[in-house]
């Protein structure tokens, strides 16, 4: 089992990289354009940052002319398996070699982010023809730009002049049979465009090789299980083609969510360490012999190298590939493989193999105890360099302005921080979040707040308000303020999320995650932030203007406007008053005469009251 997973990913690594090769040369016509492509496909996850912007401008170009051609790509096709030329095994392990070559001269910094950009790629695909979707496409020709961008030309060349040798001149015209001949070239001068953006911003030399661990409880693990498995490692028959087969009964479907999880794996290494075992797996090709065994100096070495990768991802993400693998093997498989060595060599490398994956879980679980611990260190302990206190005044004093824009000024003469400014602030910034999109920490942030708050009178009031108080950066002891330690605070938080990546040498590994989140804070959360408040304050200062411009004009009538204003305003009160004296005049006959049958309906009634009492008489 241990064998078979062994060559498994070996092979696995050799076949997609030859694979995604020969797709892409499929409509390149000499060497001197395809360099680019090979490049793409050997370094499939590393470049840096710099490039972003014009390289990802470039890749949704490449997307517009590339992207129906790409759902024309039955991508389910066995054929990708399939060598592009004559099998030579030892020849497409020169070429594999120039690929892990390239691969370890590039910026690992970047591995994570374009192994998330397959794995998400991954999530997105569907269809019949195993198609992602336009933005992933458009995301993943990114990281495959920014990956030959970060290679020097000459090992580009290399990769493409080692897949040449080994590709039948038909291949090209073959695969080019197989979809829509005018979407093909618009593709192809599509990616002509991207790859002169990615050749202007190549750099020059290669980034500096990896610090290899030694004396470790895994480097003398390694050492026991390869005494134990070489003589089995001699027995295989590196140059058998079976390792080209597709596994019994499963589809390209069902397999790629196996290697999805690789993908998830590998994002989750060290870089470091990853750089390492590339550089580890170069040297034991060049000492390969005839047989395709290399000697037993490098199998320790590489085995050392594979176990400290593994001893950097959680185990949980080691036992997802696990599980995912054995969904896809069909037990026919190890039996078969089993079957083709000395049984007793092959119980021996499993011994040694149990002993070993309990060696490299320990020390999993060592890394994982010391990573916790670090990353729940107090927070007093992160001093923020005085740039950094001077870029959060700056955007507190905009947000104050913004919010309250008289100030309020406390009883030191500064300007005070209310809660609601700093929740504003704090959704300019991003939430504090560590990476674009990922999930905010608008609470716990808020929740420092609360914790260093205080309550500050308020200058020519007996009342007070609730806040933090500004004082000037060049204020004797203003790294520990109230401010700045609400910043400390909130780099501390995200500190953790910079260090995954599990060094050997805790406190540097600790010192470049520390690094990482201030520059993450003070160099892009925070001008980010201010940006935005100084937009607003300028809006709202022309607006302000606006409306004082039409005040004064409104004031500014001439004299006779006004006078006439004024006259008409007297004869329209002189109307309304005639109006109800009219009305007045109106009413009056009518109430007298109703008055004057009223008295005499009274005299009446005294006469005839009168001539009654005589009669009566």
């Amino acid at each position: 089992m241990a064998r078979g997973a062994r060559k498994a990913i070996a092979v696995g690594v050799a076949v997609a990289a030859a694979c995604c090769l020969q797709r892409h040369l499929t409509f390149v016509p000499g060497p001197r354009h395809a360099a680019p492509v090979a490049a793409a496909a050997a370094s499939m996850m590393m470049a840096p940052a710099a490039f972003a912007d014009e390289i990802g401008d470039a890749a949704k170009k490449l997307g517009d002319a590339s992207y129906s051609f790409a759902k024309e790509v039955d991508w389910n096709n066995g054929i990708f398996l399939q060598a592009p030329g004559k099998f030579q095994p030892l020849e497409a392990l020169k070429a594999i070699d120039k690929m892990i070559e390239m691969g370890a001269a590039a910026d690992p910094k970047l591995l994570k982010e374009a192994a998330e950009a397959h794995h998400k790629a991954i999530g997105s695909i569907s269809g019949p023809n195993g198609v992602t979707s336009r933005a992933d496409w458009d995301a993943v020709n990114a990281a495959l730009g920014r990956v030959i961008a970060s290679v020097p030309k000459a090992k580009v060349m290399a990769v493409y002049d080692s897949v040449k040798a080994i590709t039948d001149p038909g291949v090209p015209a073959y695969m080019k049979s197989l979809v829509n001949g005018p979407d093909a070239e618009k593709a192809y001068q599509g990616f002509l465009e991207f790859k002169d953006v990615v050749e202007k911003n190549q750099v020059a030399t290669a980034s500096a090789p990896a610090v290899v661990p030694s004396g470790d409880k895994i480097g003398e693990a390694a050492k026991a299980l390869s005494d134990a498995s070489y003589p089995f490692i001699k027995d295989i028959d590196w140059l058998s083609d079976v390792y080209l087969k597709p596994l019994p009964g499963k589809t390209a479907p069902e397999t790629l969510q196996a290697i999805d999880k690789m993908i998830v794996m590998g994002a989750k290494m060290d870089g470091n360490l990853l750089k390492a075992a590339a550089e580890a797996h170069h040297k034991a090709i060049g000492s390969i012999d005839a047989t395709g065994v290399t000697s037993a100096a490098d199998y320790e070495a590489v085995n050392a190298a594979i176990g400290r990768l593994v001893a950097s991802v959680p185990k949980s993400t080691v036992m997802d590939v696990y599980n995912s693998m054995a969904k896809v093997v069909d037990s026919s498989v190890p039996n078969n493989m089993f079957s083709k060595v000395n049984p007793l060599d092959a119980v021996a490398a499993a011994k040694g193999f149990y002993t070993f994956k309990d060696v490299v879980e320990a020390s999993q679980t060592a890394i994982a105890r010391r990573s916790s611990a670090v990353s729940h260190e107090v927070v007093h302990e992160i001093v923020l360099e005085h740039s950094d206190i001077q870029e959060a005044y700056r955007v507190c004093n905009l947000f104050c302005a913004l919010t309250t824009p008289e100030g309020i000024i406390g009883n030191v003469d500064a300007p005070v921080m209310s809660r609601q400014t700093f929740c504003h602030l704090a959704c300019a910034a991003q939430g504090f979040a560590s990476v674009d999109g990922s999930h905010p920490r608008l609470c716990r942030a808020a929740r420092h707040f609360d914790s260093l708050a205080e309550e500050v009178l308020v200058k020519g009031s007996a009342t007070t308000t609730s806040g933090i108080v500004l004082l000037d950066c060049r204020s004797p002891g203003v790294e520990n303020t109230p401010m700045a330690r609400l910043f400390s605070k909130i780099v501390q938080d995200i500190v953790p999320d910079f260090d995954r990546g599990l060094d050997f040498d805790v406190v540097a590994q600790r010192g470049r995650a520390e690094f990482q989140a201030r520059d993450r804070v003070f160099f892009r959360l925070l001008p980010q932030a201010g940006k935005y408040a100084a937009s607003r304050l300028a809006h709202i200062n022309q607006q302000a203007s606006h409306i004082k411009q039409w005040l004064e004009k409104r004031e500014a009538k001439p004299k006779d406007i006004k006078e006439q204003e004024l006259k008409e305003l007297k004869e329209a009160k002189e109307r309304a008053k005639e109006l109800h004296l009219q009305d007045r005049s109106r009413l009056l006959p009518v109430v007298r005469n109703q008055e004057c049958l009223r008295n005499q309906e009274c005299r009446n009634r005294r006469v005839e009251e009168a001539e009654g009492n005589d009669d009566k008489d």
